[in-house]
């Protein structure tokens, strides 16, 4: 399943350069508290992304 990237879902470079950062330098980030529905979409189309880019990113997803 691929969608269409809007402006809502694209992080800007600052923010995604903090994210990273983070991720690097602590293991882990907080990127976004959505509901479980929107949550698990999104997870998808990071995981399928990141393959498709020969990445070995993972997302979880914890509860609120």
């Amino acid at each position: 399943m691929t969608t269409t990237a809007t402006p809502e879902t694209i992080m800007d470079r600052v923010t995604a350069m903090r994210v990273m950062l983070e991720v690097h330098h602590t293991g882990s980030a907080v990127v976004a508290v959505l509901p479980m529905e929107e949550a698990e979409l999104r997870q998808q189309q990071v995981h399928e992304a990141a393959r498709a880019a020969g990445f070995p990113l993972r997302c979880l997803i914890e509860p609120a």
